[in-house]
């Protein structure tokens, strides 16, 4: 698939498929929570134990396929998990 598959325009750069922007993005919301007490669910952890990469996120953002079905059973494992608390 090519970059940008779903809203980056086919650019890399200078957009939401951009890594730089995603580190930016990621850095806003891990800062927001701090400030806050919200609890961040770890999805680059889970992303980087499947190791898959461009496989799961062939426009480097998105899930497609069987790993978006994944993603989201292990979100819900995440928040049942965490609300108990």
């Amino acid at each position: 698939a090519p970059e940008g598959l779903f809203f980056c325009d086919g650019k890399k750069t200078n957009s939401p498929c951009d890594p730089t922007w995603n580190d930016a993005w990621r850095a806003s919301i891990l800062n927001v929570a701090a400030d806050t007490g919200a609890q961040v669910l770890n999805t680059v952890g889970w992303e980087a134990a499947r190791g898959r990469g461009t496989k799961d996120r062939p426009d480097g953002t998105h899930f497609t396929g069987s790993a978006l079905t994944q993603y989201a059973q292990w979100m819900v494992g995440e928040f049942v998990a965490h609300s108990a608390g």
